[in-house]
């Protein structure tokens, strides 16, 4: 549910839990888009059966997620600062430490997290991308646009990080690699109306500079 269709992500794994019931990464799966849907009752529900059933570094990331949307800033600190002591160094628990840093806005603190959870967890792509976005949040698209390259050397085709990073070089005025990309997302996938709004701008600037 990284592309923000929360209620479709929900539909599925509604539809895994019922199948699989027994598997608890769904059930983390399925308590997080509550949480990020504001829905914290059932969430909290999901997130006390499988403290109970099956505790671990999902679940508490759950947790924080709970804390963070109620919000209660501090306690998702406590709790992932916590867990990173009781499980040691591990990418998501960093991760999730930085994002409540940053919302704490603590920034030194969440963006030295952040690189920190790049070097743990040998990056996947969903990881950089979300670094590059704490990054373009807080006017850093060159940063961004570097953590994007190389989440594209893992994915090259994701539609979503192609136009993110052409995101990244629009913002940087380098309009013939954006421009290239957003090409690139539109050959993927052809209704993506942010990919057409922004190369609409792009020919806009070429023609005022012609």
């Amino acid at each position: 549910y990284r592309k923000g269709d929360l209620e479709q992500a929900e539909k599925y794994l509604v539809d895994a839990a019922a199948r699989l019931p027994m598997n608890s990464e769904i059930q983390d799966h399925l308590g997080d888009v509550y949480a990020k849907r504001g829905r914290l009752q059932e969430a909290e529900a999901l997130a006390a059966r499988l403290s109970q059933a099956n505790p671990g570094v999902a679940t508490t990331l759950l947790v924080c997620e709970i804390e963070e949307q109620r919000p209660d800033l501090a306690k998702a600190l406590d709790l992932v600062t916590t867990a990173l002591a009781r499980e040691g160094e591990h990418g998501a628990l960093q991760l999730k430490r930085a994002q409540v840093l940053m919302a704490l806005r603590r920034r030194a603190e969440g963006f030295a997290a952040a690189e920190r959870a790049i070097e743990l967890a040998d990056p996947e792509p969903w990881l950089l991308e979300t670094v590059a976005s704490m990054y373009m949040q807080t006017n850093d698209p060159g940063r961004a646009k570097a953590l994007l390259n190389r989440a594209l050397e893992r994915a090259p085709d994701d539609p979503t990080l192609l136009y993110r990073t052409a995101l990244s070089h629009f913002y940087l005025n380098e309009t013939e690699q954006a421009d290239a990309l957003l090409a690139r997302v539109l050959e993927i996938a052809p209704g993506n109306g942010y990919a057409w709004h922004i190369r609409s701008q792009l020919a806009t600037q070429t023609n005022d500079a012609n």
